[in-house]
C-alpha cells in the first residue's frame, strides 16, 4: 500500500508529489528536521496578499489533496503572509526517509 511509510515506493511517492507542486509553481524543500515538506512561494502571487483567507484555504487544500493521495494521515498548515514581502509558508508533515533505512 503506498500510503504506508515503510512501503518501498512511498519515499519516491512523497517525492513525485513534490516535483508535481513545483510544477505549478510552488517553491518547496524538505524541512530542517527531516519530517516534512515546506512551500514558500505560492503560485497566485499578488491575489494571495490581497485575499490571504481565500487564496491560502485553496493553496492548503491543493497541497493536502495531493499529499492525502500518498498518505491519508499526513498533516498541512498553512502560515499566511506576514508582511507584504513575505511569503506564505505550508508545512506538511510526513515521513520522508523510512525508519529503517
Amino acid at each position: 500500500e503506498i500510503g504506508d511509510t515503510e512501503d518501498d515506493g512511498y519515499e519516491s511517492a512523497v517525492r513525485a508529489v513534490a516535483i508535481a507542486m513545483t510544477g505549478v509553481g510552488f517553491g518547496i524543500a524538505p524541512a530542517p528536521d527531516g519530517t516534512g515538506l515546506l512551500t514558500s512561494h505560492c503560485p497566485f502571487g499578488a491575489t494571495a496578499q490581497s485575499h490571504p483567507q481565500v487564496v491560502c484555504s485553496l493553496d492548503q487544500g491543493l497541497v493536502e489533496g495531493l499529499m492525502e493521495s500518498i498518505n491519508p494521515e499526513c498533516t498541512t498548515q498553512v502560515h499566511p503572509h506576514a508582511g507584504d514581502d513575505d511569503n506564505c509558508v505550508t508545512s506538511v508533515r510526513v515521513s520522508i526517509g523510512r525508519a529503517n533505512s
